[in-house]
């Protein structure tokens, strides 16, 4: 009976799917159709009928060069869940664990857009069947093996973030299976230990979560991975600060929650490993627009945090946390989590002027907006901002000398466009446009002028940078840049 519920379940809507005609996807809903009874509902099948399904497929051509088996079942999960058809449950335990071993696999570097797919084929299944997905997934965090119980926590992570409706009671649920995954001391190794940046990235924005529940469990799981990271040493007052917050995370005003989770963060950050601050930058930045807007505030005042109270030996994390900020940019235009990217370069500035500097100097001229946004969030504090223009003076004065001969045009552009003393001069103008203070200003003039009359003196005749460009389209949209500005 199962068997032909489960047929008359694919084919009722058969004739409504015209989207799906002669498509991948299309021929795996018939050829799933054409399977006897027993092959849907998990039995045997003999291998002369047996058809090959899709998550077999997928387990057998995702570390290859085309995504089509990827999004093929992309559309036939999508299908399933538009026109509400149960998967039979063997067949979902197959597919789950297909996707599962194809991301958390070492021996195959997915790119991004297959990583995502692949992410978004998980929480499919999760709308679909909510239950057996997280039942999955509780039952992989049992097996004592590190890659697969990060997987599956990085899994129960996206699918709290992406807050679907079928999910969203579950949360509490998830919350708890995370904890007892982070208390399990006896399937703990050194490798989670390395970990503690990016799973801290992860879990705490959701100490402003919507639910309670979910607030104070959140609690709990940092408190473990305190432990886990601090078991060496006297967590002292630690435990018992948290287990104040925890009950103060029960407030519904989202300022006391905001208030909490800071004070969170900075008992975490006393015991924060500087050496993982771009595996929680990552982390905390890939929620942000996963998350809701409580999560993602709270994600952003932990990031400005850590980097406040852990900044000053970060030093050899600089140009790698400024390369995720600015990679982050793009896809980041809301106004009020935008300016949490900007703050945190200020913020590294305070740490490290100097390699703050080097490594922005270090960007492609013409300068892209994005550059010049960094560059002016140095401009917000006047003590700091005088401090950049000074050093960015002396760039000018001294400029520093490129060893060998230049042998190519190409050479010679990627020269141009790495000179300081130029990409100081814009760097200078940014600055200046977001300096608040005429007065630091007055008192830099004059030995601003004269450098910039001779660094204008040494780039008359000069053929100065172009931008890449690679199509029509940009090439077209090039021709609105000011001629001759070199900046922008």
């Amino acid at each position: 009976m199962a068997a032909e519920g489960s047929r008359g379940a694919l084919q009722a809507p058969a004739e409504r799917l015209p989207v799906l005609q002669d498509s991948e996807a299309s021929r795996t809903v018939a050829a799933a159709d054409r399977q006897p009874p027993n092959a849907r509902d998990g039995g045997e099948t003999p291998e002369s009928l047996r058809v090959p399904a899709a998550e077999e497929r997928v387990g057998s051509s995702l570390g290859g060069q085309s995504i089509d088996p990827v999004e093929s079942l992309s559309q036939l999960l999508e299908v399933s869940g538009e026109y509400k058809i149960p998967l039979p449950k063997a067949k979902f335990q197959a597919i789950c664990s297909a996707l599962h071993n194809q991301i958390c696999s070492p021996a195959k570097q997915l790119s991004i857009e297959n990583h995502k797919e692949l992410f978004n084929c998980v929480l499919l299944l999760a709308r679909s069947s909510p239950d057996d997905m997280l039942a999955f997934l509780h039952k992989q965090q049992e097996i004592e093996h590190e890659a697969v119980r990060v997987v599956s926590l990085e899994l129960l992570r996206a699918i709290v973030g992406a807050d679907l409706p079928e999910t969203r009671v579950k949360k509490l649920l998830i919350v708890k299976a995370v904890k007892s995954t982070l208390s399990d001391q006896n399937a703990t190794t050194q490798g989670t230990f390395d970990r503690f940046g990016s799973l801290i990235g992860r879990i705490a924005p959701y100490s402003c979560d919507s639910l309670a529940t979910s607030r104070q469990w959140v609690v709990d799981c940092i408190s473990c991975l305190l432990c886990i990271q601090g078991q060496t040493i006297n967590l002292g007052s630690a435990e018992e600060e948290l287990r104040c917050l925890r009950e103060a995370l029960t407030a519904p005003d989202p300022e006391a929650l905001f208030q909490a989770s800071s004070k969170m963060a900075r008992v975490v950050s006393e015991y924060f490993p500087s050496e993982q601050a771009t595996d929680f930058i990552e982390a905390t930045l890939g929620g942000l627009l996963s998350a809701s807007p409580t999560c993602a505030t709270a994600a952003g005042l932990w990031m400005k945090i850590i980097l406040k109270e852990c900044g000053g030996a970060m030093l050899d994390k600089v140009p790698d946390i400024l390369a995720i900020l600015y990679r982050h940019m793009p896809t980041i235009q809301e106004g009020s989590l935008r300016q949490f990217l900007v703050e945190a370069v200020s913020i590294l500035a305070h740490h490290h002027r100097e390699a703050v500097i080097s490594s922005l100097l270090s960007k492609r001229l013409p300068m892209d907006s994005d550059t010049a946004e960094l560059w002016r969030s140095l401009g917000g504090d006047p003590l700091l901002a005088t401090q950049v223009l000074q050093a960015l003076i002396e760039k000018i004065k001294t400029p520093a000398r490129t060893e060998g001969n230049i042998t190519s045009e190409a050479e010679i552009d990627r020269h141009l466009a790495a000179a300081e003393p130029l990409s100081a001069t814009c760097a200078i103008f940014e600055v200046v446009s977001a300096l608040q203070s005429s007065k630091a200003v007055r008192e830099l003039l004059p030995e601003l002028f004269p450098v910039l009359l001779q660094q204008v003196s040494q780039t008359l005749g000069q053929e100065l940078p172009l931008p890449m460009r690679s199509s029509p389209s940009e090439i077209r949209k090039g021709l609105q840049l000011p001629e001759g500005n070199p900046c922008r």
